[in-house]
């Protein structure tokens, strides 16, 4: 796993802009987790959660959708400032 993040640290530190830097950093996370899905939120200065980047959801969507505080399951990573292991992550 060590490799990987190093290999995940060179891409980015090459990539031309933040939204390079955050789709090299879903994809290379989806593939080492050999997961479907891998998405960035970052927060805003208005305290809400904005969609920046994803392997696997609709990525029209990337800078159009925002999340408040609390809601849904990104709010519940963000209250606990740790990863979330859910069994059902959609039915959340």
């Amino acid at each position: 796993m060590l490799d990987v993040l190093k290999k995940i640290i060179l891409e980015v530190n090459v990539a031309q802009d933040l939204p390079s830097a955050l789709n090299i950093i879903v994809a290379q996370v989806t593939k080492a987790m050999g997961t479907q899905v891998c998405s960035i939120y970052l927060l805003d200065e208005s305290g809400d959660y904005i969609f920046m980047a994803t392997e696997g959801l609709n990525k029209t969507a990337v800078g159009q959708v925002r999340i408040h505080p609390g809601k849904g399951l990104v709010g519940l990573v963000g209250e606990r400032a740790e990863p979330v292991n859910l069994d059902n992550a959609p039915n959340h």
